[in-house]
């Protein structure tokens, strides 16, 4: 008989997951979980192996400790392998820059999820519904705008759990974000609040943060114009210093420079970008807009950047 799941990771994600990372890349990152799965097994099989051994021969009441301490190392290293294994995937996105192989990860790591034995299985489809939306987060930084939308939207019909939800919503925060819709962004942001009602934890205050972090922006971005958005961007400062939130800022700085005609400022920024985020998205945007500015500045300042007329429009200060 067939198993259902309330989130099905391969028919789920499959569609998605075209842009396929290295297997070398994918294995040396999910080694540590596997090893630590076999330890844990490992250390379950010694505990039945010493309890037939101590039934079949007298052992006295030290060595029957020792030998069941010696089972439980084993399992708690295993353990706590498998904490360090994903440790190390989450922070492909955060201190690699890679989402590419950030998503391979995710799909790899739901796709096993999902096909193992234990835990429960409603624990295992928690998991995987988390990854399906770290999943989603992903195609963002790739890029892949649209279909991170159509795979938020498909995963809000798997009846998500309360972090799943929030997971999703932030994913739709970004969204909203990048395309400047403040009001779809504003709503996007309530939602996710109110998934994460009663929810603690030092990742979901980060989250939100972070969200609310894009809202301001975007609200000065309608209330102030480009120059109200690039103060307030410049104001505030990074929810948390990671490689990635770096280069977004820089990116964000440089984009918003760029359009204001700040023509140093924005060279630095956008350089930062484009060689530390060669692997995202808005990384290979800051190259494209770093080389339009250099062509502008060997013909002398006239295709580089906005004219004088469309900085002082988007400043409001247009005569």
């Amino acid at each position: 008989m067939k198993q259902t799941f309330r989130v099905p990771v391969r028919e789920l994600l499959e569609p998605f997951y075209t842009d396929r990372a290295d297997p070398q890349d994918l294995a040396r990152f999910t080694r540590w979980g596997t090893f630590g799965k076999m330890l844990q097994a490992a250390g379950l099989w010694l505990i039945v192996v010493f309890t037939a051994f101590e039934l079949m021969t007298e052992v006295d009441l030290k060595t029957h400790f020792l030998l069941l301490l010696l089972a439980l190392g084993v399992s708690l290293a295993g353990f706590f392998l498998g904490v360090v294994g994903n440790y190390r995937i989450l922070g492909v996105l955060e201190q690699r820059c890679d989402p590419q192989l950030y998503a391979g990860l995710m799909y790899e790591s739901a796709l096993r999820l999902q096909q193992a034995r234990m835990p429960k299985q409603s624990v295992r489809e928690r998991g995987c519904g988390m990854m399906a939306a770290n999943f989603a987060m992903a195609l963002c930084y790739m890029g892949r705008w649209e279909e991170a939308r159509v795979l938020v939207s498909r995963l809000l019909r798997c009846e998500p759990t309360a972090v799943e939800e929030m997971r999703c919503h932030c994913v739709m925060v970004r969204y909203y974000s990048h395309h400047r819709e403040a009001e779809a962004l504003r709503e996007a942001l309530q939602d996710m609040r109110c998934a994460a009602a009663g929810m603690k934890g030092k990742r979901t205050d980060l989250l939100i943060r972070h969200a609310e972090r894009m809202e301001r922006i975007s609200r000065a971005l309608c209330e102030a114009g480009l120059e109200g958005a690039y103060q307030t961007c410049r104001n505030i400062k990074p929810v948390k210093d990671t490689p990635l939130t770096r280069v977004q800022q820089a990116y964000e700085l440089g984009h918003m420079e760029f359009e204001l005609g700040l023509e140093g400022e924005a060279g630095r920024n956008l350089a930062y970008a484009a060689k530390h985020g060669k692997d995202l998205q808005m990384g290979r945007e800051a190259e494209m807009l770093l080389k339009k500015l250099q062509a502008g500045r060997a013909a002398g300042g006239g295709s580089g950047v906005p004219d004088k007329d469309h900085t002082d429009r988007e400043r409001g200060n247009d005569s």
